[in-house]
């Protein structure tokens, strides 16, 4: 597990400049030509590429301090993004440092250059597993896997179950899940209803019953 305290204190040490985002604005888009690293420091942010025929896919949501921007090679002053980042939270709050600086840092502070490295390893971790979902236990055991995800990530437990502290929308499910349709999202969230898996409360899901999620899972 990566260590946030060397990412804190080499932000006490930096300073660097903090930039703010609204809403549905994008702090990157897949291609653009980057010549920074961006941190993020508040708010809640999706990661997302584009497919050829057009369709958006997401690969996760992110909500704490973590580098969001890093990729390439570590002597390109610019370097083209490989994701979307679109501010999922009424605003976030980024730490912006040029691309150079924060490797000539990671080279001098060995503890800095780790942590990259892992973050490396980790994000690819992540980006195969979310594959390994929606190859191996299908449309409704990806949305399933999805729930859990979002459960551990956002979830608040209450009495009833564990209650999600942001809105996901049947569009960003099916772009999640690999799904085509918004229609075959709604109706596989009326079965877990149905199931009494899954209830809404405060337009937000509540996960009554996680065991009969994972009952759809492979992996």
């Amino acid at each position: 597990m990566m260590n946030e305290h060397i990412l804190v204190d080499y932000i006490a040490r930096k300073q660097p400049t903090v930039i703010t985002k609204k809403k549905n604005t994008y702090l990157a888009y897949d291609g653009d030509d980057i010549s920074y690293v961006d941190i993020l420091k508040s708010g809640i942010v999706k990661i997302s590429v584009i497919l050829k025929d057009g369709r958006e896919f997401n690969i996760a949501y992110k909500n704490k301090l973590e580098i969001v921007t890093l990729m390439k090679d570590e002597e390109s002053a610019i370097t083209q993004a490989p994701y979307n980042v679109r501010i999922e939270s009424d605003t976030a709050e980024f730490y912006r440092i040029d691309r150079l600086e924060f490797w000539e840092d990671a080279m001098y502070h060995q503890d800095l250059l780790l942590y990259t490295k892992e973050f490396y390893r980790q994000s690819l971790q992540s980006i195969t597993q979310h594959m390994q979902h929606m190859v191996m236990n299908g449309k409704k055991g990806a949305l399933c896997a999805l729930l859990l995800e979002l459960s551990q990530q956002f979830g608040v437990q209450t009495t009833e179950g564990s209650q999600l502290s942001i809105h996901i929308t049947n569009e960003d499910i099916a772009a999640f899940c690999g799904i085509s349709s918004d229609t075959s999202v709604s109706r596989m969230l009326r079965e877990l209803r149905e199931h009494g898996a899954l209830a809404t409360e405060n337009n937000n899901f509540l996960i009554t019953d996680k065991e009969y999620l994972e009952e759809f899972l492979a992996i």
